[in-house]
């Protein structure tokens, strides 16, 4: 089944899978994060050795193309250095903190070797903008700490990894507009693929008493997504969102398999196939989708800060400008924590974007269109490599995707 923008089910009988120009307000983290211990910037930063060489290989901070935002983080100093050349009345606070537990390998392990490891950490990357882009000391001001203000948990080692970083603000001013120079979107043109529907709902009909169950969707003979469960998960929804990494690589149809087995071993398998429609872009035809990324939700956080409704009010003042088919605004959650609270986390995300969004269309007396739809996909959906701490932060997410109308 799919889920329609009202919330109704509809039989899928095919998937369109449709190439299509994206413009992409990419979000800007804050953060350099550093190895257990260490001060020095790990090796998946881009980095240049000299002034001439950040001139001739740096493409830009503002616009890109047919880049993905965790290349894209990985540029962060140079994206900084840049904006900061360009924006002469802007100075910028570094703040080098630690984990206050696997970094006590620094030094003897005091109190006091932890602060010189959080200072020796900000002053690497304050040396880096003097030295490659030639950014005036007086403008830069480092500061230390043993933990973040907002740390992630100390209890684990995804939190650690989290709190073992440097952050990066606009100094306070009297140009409040300085802080949203210096972090404001990079807009990033794509070529990336859209589904309808962008979603299909497994409902199984199975009776008791079954003991386990095994859902998988593939194609091209391909697994692309698992379900396994328990006798008291067999009778549960199974939602699959393909990334864009999968929509990327379908071909031909979508196969999906569901096999149940009872207490006796016997065992019963039912197969479903969508055929699937590829539509490959046209060279004159415009950017069809406009999506705006939101970070910098606080962990286990859904309130709203004054960047992400920077963000927010971006894509208010453009929903007048253009056709607007339909709104989708989805919520995400790293894979850290309980799923369930993850689904409920990530539809709170969703729902106080939508409210935000929405207010301000009213106040513009902006009309909407037909369909403007929220959804939490919590955790089932990684958008990005977990494993790193960039991947986690990036993946406390909303995303307001705006599709253009013919």
């Amino acid at each position: 089944m799919a889920i329609t923008a009202n919330g109704e089910q509809s039989p899928v009988v095919r998937m369109t899978v449709e190439e299509v120009r994206t413009r992409n307000a990419d979000p800007v983290l804050n953060y350099i994060f550093f190895d257990s211990g260490s001060a020095k910037f790990p090796s998946r930063y881009v980095t240049y050795a000299s002034p001439d060489e950040a001139k001739r290989r740096f493409e830009g901070s503002s616009e890109r193309h047919d880049i993905k935002l965790m290349n894209l983080y990985r540029e962060t100093l140079n994206i900084l250095g840049d904006r900061l050349r360009k924006n002469l009345g802007i100075s910028i606070v570094l703040h080098g903190c630690t984990d206050n537990t696997d970094d006590r390998s620094f030094g003897n392990g005091s109190d006091k070797s932890l602060l010189a490891l959080a200072r020796s950490r900000a002053e690497t990357m304050r040396d880096y903008l003097i030295n490659v882009w030639q950014i005036d000391p007086k403008r830069i001001k480092v500061e230390a700490s043993m933990v973040p203000e907002k740390p992630s948990p100390f209890s684990t080692p995804e939190g650690r990894a989290e709190n073992r970083r440097v952050e990066f603000r606009a100094e306070p001013s009297r140009n409040p507009q300085n802080d949203e120079l210096l972090s404001q979107p990079i807009v990033v043109t794509n070529i990336e693929h859209l589904a309808t529907p962008d979603r299909i709902d497994l409902i199984p009909t199975v009776s008791a008493p079954i003991v386990r169950s095994y859902a998988s969707i593939s194609a091209g003979g391909v697994e692309l997504q698992t379900f396994a469960g328990s006798g008291s998960s067999a009778k549960e929804e199974k939602v699959w969102a393909p990334t864009e990494e999968t929509l990327n690589k379908l071909r031909d149809s979508l196969n999906i398999d569901y096999d149940v087995w009872d207490s006796a071993g016997n065992h019963a398998h039912a197969r479903s196939s969508i055929p699937l429609n590829i539509i490959h872009v046209t060279s004159d035809r415009p950017e069809r989708v406009e999506r705006f990324s939101l970070i910098l939700f606080g962990f286990d956080e859904s309130r709203l800060d004054r960047r992400n409704d920077y963000a927010i009010r971006n894509a208010a003042e453009m929903i007048p400008e253009i056709p607007v088919k339909r709104i989708l605004i989805q919520g995400y959650t790293d894979e850290t924590g309980d799923p369930i609270h993850n689904d409920e986390l990530s539809q709170e995300r969703a729902a106080e974007v939508q409210k935000r969004l929405l207010e301000l269309l009213a106040k513009s007396e902006t009309p909407l269109p037909k369909e403007v739809h929220s959804e939490g996909r919590g955790s089932h959906d990684l958008l990005y490599d977990n494993r790193l701490p960039e991947g986690r932060f990036f993946s406390r997410t909303v995303n307001i995707t705006i599709e253009r109308g013919p």
